[in-house]
């Protein structure tokens, strides 16, 4: 990932910063996207999911304040780190867990079966 081998060559502050709002734009496509398709099969805890979205977008903004803080020269410790395990954990965190819930939910919605809740 290119944000982690910027930081760990302590690469420029100004290039985290603009692939950290790349990074905020393609996730918060991403998620509009997937909130229309769990709409669309009825996923019960859509709720849920779009409040976990919705914190991950604020956790990125802090990120990305922290980031615009610093000014411009080189990317220390703190806020490479800061990125390296946002993405780990929408990558491990949200996407291993929470989307593959949906993802067997939306697989049986598919398959057209009743009593799919809760997923299996």
């Amino acid at each position: 990932m290119e944000v982690a081998d910027t930081w760990q060559r302590h690469g420029n502050v100004d290039r985290l910063k603009v692939l950290t709002e790349k990074l905020a734009n393609v996730l918060e496509g991403h998620f509009r996207y997937e909130e229309r398709q769990l709409a669309e099969v009825g996923y019960p805890n859509l709720d849920e999911h779009k409040a976990e979205h919705k914190v991950m977008l604020d956790e990125l903004q802090v990120i990305r304040g922290r980031l615009e803080d610093m000014g411009h020269g080189t990317a220390q410790l703190a806020p490479g780190f800061m990125v390296r395990n946002y993405v780990l954990g929408v990558t491990v965190g949200h996407i291993g867990q929470s989307d593959m819930e949906y993802c067997a939910y939306a697989r049986k919605a598919a398959e057209g079966k009743k009593d799919i809740w809760p997923a299996s």
